[in-house]
């Protein structure tokens, strides 16, 4: 019975002794330890990513209720609906990139952006008024005005993604 006890004792020394970690090991980890930086979001980044969110989910309201629409011909409830919606998402990421923005620095973005946003509100209180007065030749022209809106909202969306792909790729030469 000794005898298993000291093999056992020599076996569990042995054991940490071989699973101690060695000087090199720990000057290594005690190194990496004083020189982690832990990873931080500005709260710039942040409102950047949930304005692209936004915005991209604005996107898909819109383009599903302007083609869903031109499809259909006409206007119907539903599509009124859907581009509230969208306009509700273009002002929850719009907001945040105004604050972002330099102050005072007018470019053709700001300038396409603003107009398409004027007219997606123009827009969409005409199309809620079309529905709720139901006038026949109204809610059949009204695609071909949607699409004309949508374009020009299109145009905004687009040189908003060229400009944020722009800085992204000076700020990444940076590094």
């Amino acid at each position: 019975m000794k005898r298993k006890a000291i093999l056992f004792s020599v076996f569990a020394a042995g054991t940490i002794l071989l699973s101690a970690p060695s000087s090199a090991y720990l000057e290594t980890r005690s190194k990496l330890l004083t020189e982690y930086q832990p990873i931080t979001l500005d709260v710039n980044d942040t409102l950047l990513v949930l304005s692209i969110i936004a915005f991209s989910m604005a996107l898909v309201c819109y383009t599903t209720g302007v083609f869903s629409e031109m499809i259909a011909k006409e206007l119907k409830p539903w599509h009124v609906k859907i581009f509230w919606l969208g306009f509700l998402f273009e002002i929850c990421g719009a907001i945040p990139m105004f604050m972002r923005s330099e102050k005072g620095n007018i470019s053709l973005h700001k300038i396409v952006g603003a107009i398409g946003l004027a007219l997606i509100i123009t827009h969409n209180v005409l199309a809620s008024i079309a529905i709720r007065t139901n006038l026949d030749i109204v809610l059949k022209l009204f695609p071909k005005f949607s699409a004309f809106v949508y374009a020009i909202w299109l145009i905004a969306f687009i040189t908003g993604m060229i400009i944020g792909m722009k800085k992204q790729e000076h700020s990444s030469a940076a590094f």
